[in-house]
């Protein structure tokens, strides 16, 4: 109930469910706050935060105690930093557990850690499970928490400067940070990102690249692939180099991946009338030959030279616009070359692409600007990013969720530390469970050790024409036995809660009060037969309403009598018949030789019963035991009125 999504709205029964409420924001604010402050709520707080913080101690950590008092405060904390970003508890409660799932150790997670990954969560749509492959590819660096949020936060960077899909960058890094152990990266985890990043924007497979790089780390196969790409000709510029080629393998991935690219892209042709970048019949049998010694998919190498020298295009424009290195790569990535062969340039800010990219070197027009205004997410925190994804919708969840979530937090009722006024809380509702369940156990384990309980079961096994009767005295015993335990067991509480804190009385009637409520809920499932066979007598009284002056052998419901002997002759009977059988049912008078029966069908009954809730009743009058019972006991009771003359049975 508090971990739905907090998407929408919806009824919830706990502080830190989804807001729910009808109406207006404005309606909805002031039946969350209202939410904020009842006790109730309290109570549902404490249950649902401590069951967490255990579910994580006792499931990923195999831990207690301590263990799931420092989870719980980390979750709390976190969750009311990150609650203004539309994050959940439950967002808090898998970012957690994943991190050490992961990690296959327990790794206890400050509240700051928790809201920076919660937080980078958000901002990448990056699923818990993702983050925590991250963190662990960063601990397979040697590299701690702090440190894979750090460098996480600026790979997002990266990406988001180049125009890239960050959720797509961040999944493929973080999958192959172990290559920085395997392979040379030029500034390590940096170095690898720079290399998805471009892999990405061409839409190449780099790890083909460690494939070529295994290869390379041998003297003889660098040799080899260095002559035949001198054979083959064309611009493969290092590639032709055998040291080159072991160096780039050992320390530079990222610049074997470009001496790849810089070679492919070299056999395609732009046409200027047609716009159209091709490769022609002499290159394509060459980047064939050329793919086939690198160990990779020509068409893929061919798709690859295409964006490569699409991107070189693009660049060559902006040569003399005075753009950084980094702007020129965004340009390069989010530019269009059209049928005509005109670079075209689509910014967020702007009703018409940019058509001359030349416009971009006058710092003062609107074209330049609407690119740094572009460029600008990347130099944000991920925080005043999370923020700013926020839709309407999401901000008013955000903003009900933290309104029903103050109270309970500002109270210190679910911060799991000792002293705190949410583990005295915690000790009254243990107490208050264990008398609840100590003396309602003995009670009912008491109740069917008795006889009458017995000859109620056994009669019920054999179908015995007694089961009615057993099963009203049963009830009855029941009641009777719930009864005393209702009367002893706000005492049994109180003293309970006595022995915790002694200066709680006020607090005891609290929870005496609670119980009650116990009370009360148990008692719906016992049932008045005095107001039942008050019912029944009524029954009676209808049946023989009209002119049934004398009846005097009994009733037979639908389905309960198939042939009926009367003397000599025999009456087969349909299953859906209804049977009254008697003497003299229908006298004839003066008048008339026949004689109506005001019998009218549908029959009403009402039962009078007491204290039992809609949902409970409906639950009992399903009961095909119950309804067995109240059908014989009607029956023997309709017999008992008509008179005791023997009918006979065929079944």
């Amino acid at each position: 109930m508090f971990f739905q999504d907090n998407s929408g709205g919806g009824a919830n029964t706990g502080p830190f469910g989804t807001p729910g409420g009808d109406g207006s924001f404005v309606n909805r604010a002031g039946q969350a706050a209202l939410n904020a402050v009842r006790p109730s709520e309290f109570i549902e707080g404490l249950k649902t935060v401590e069951n967490q913080a255990k579910q994580v101690a006792r499931t990923v950590f195999g831990q207690v105690g301590d263990a799931s008092r420092s989870i719980q405060k980390s979750l709390v904390e976190s969750f009311k930093s990150t609650v203004d970003i539309g994050a959940t508890l439950e967002d808090n409660v898998k970012i957690y557990s994943s991190i050490s799932t992961a990690l296959q150790r327990n790794a206890y997670l400050t509240n700051e850690q928790l809201e920076s990954l919660v937080t980078l969560q958000r901002t990448t749509n990056l699923t818990a499970e993702e983050i925590g492959s991250m963190v662990t590819g960063f601990q397979d660096l040697g590299q701690g928490t702090d440190a894979a949020i750090e460098k996480t936060t600026k790979l997002a960077g990266v990406a988001r400067s180049y125009g890239l899909n960050v959720s797509q960058f961040l999944k493929t890094t973080g999958d192959n940070l172990k290559l920085v152990n395997a392979y040379g990266f030029q500034n390590g985890v940096e170095g690898l990102g720079r290399m998805v990043a471009r892999a990405q924007a061409l839409r190449m497979d780099f790890t083909k690249i460690t494939g070529l790089a295994a290869d390379l780390l041998s003297p003889e196969k660098a040799i080899d692939l260095a002559a035949e790409m001198q054979i083959l000709g064309g611009a493969v510029g290092d590639l032709a180099d055998p040291f080159k080629l072991m160096y780039m393998a050992e320390n530079d991935m990222e610049g074997l991946q470009n001496a790849v690219i810089d070679t492919a892209k070299s056999a395609v042709m732009f046409n200027e009338e047609t716009g159209e970048f091709k490769i022609t019949g002499v290159e394509m049998r060459r980047l064939r030959a050329q793919a086939d010694a690198l160990g990779m998919s020509y068409e893929d190498l061919a798709n690859t030279a295409v964006k490569a020298a699409k991107e070189q295009r693009v660049m060559e424009s902006l040569d003399f616009t005075g753009l950084d290195k980094n702007t020129k790569q965004l340009v390069a990535n989010l530019a269009e070359i059209g049928p005509d062969g005109q670079i075209s340039l689509n910014l967020p800010n702007l009703e018409e692409p940019i058509k001359d990219l030349s416009v971009l070197q006058d710092k003062s027009s609107e074209e330049y600007k609407a690119l740094q205004k572009a460029q600008e997410t990347s130099k944000l925190s991920e925080r005043d990013i999370a923020e700013k994804q926020l839709s309407l919708l999401e901000q008013q969840n955000a903003t009900l969720l933290k309104i029903q979530t103050s109270g309970v937090l500002a109270g210190d009722y679910v911060s799991g530390q000792p002293g705190s006024r949410g583990e005295d809380l915690e000790s009254l509702m243990r107490a208050v469970v264990e008398a609840t369940g100590e003396q309602t156990t003995s009670t009912i384990e008491g109740f069917v050790q008795q006889s009458q309980f017995t000859k109620t079961v056994t009669d019920f096994v054999t179908g015995s024409n007694t089961l009615g009767d057993s099963l009203k005295t049963t009830i009855e015993k029941f009641s009777e036995e719930m009864s005393k335990l209702m009367t002893n067991l706000p005492g049994s509480i109180s003293d309970a809660l006595v022995d915790i804190d002694p200066e709680v009385p006020e607090g005891a009637t609290t929870v005496t009060d609670e119980m009650n409520q116990f009370s009360s809920g148990l008692s719906t499932l016992t049932i008045s037969m005095d107001s039942l066979t008050d019912e029944i007598t009524n029954l009676l009284r209808a049946i023989s309403l009209g002119n049934v002056a004398e009846m005097s052998d009994g009733y037979f419901a639908p389905g309960s009598a198939k042939v009926i002997k009367a003397g000599k002759d025999t009456f087969s009977l349909d299953k859906m018949d209804e049977i009254l059988v008697g003497t003299d049912l229908f006298p004839k008078n003066s008048n008339s030789g026949n004689q109506n029966v005001n019998f009218t069908k549908p029959m009403e009954i009402r039962l009078q019963v007491d204290g039992v809730n809609n949902a409970d009743f409906d639950r009992m009058m399903k009961s095909p035991e119950w309804i067995a019972a109240v059908r014989k006991t009607i029956q023997e009771g309709i017999g008992g009125s008509l008179g005791n003359t023997t009918t006979g049975y065929v079944g």
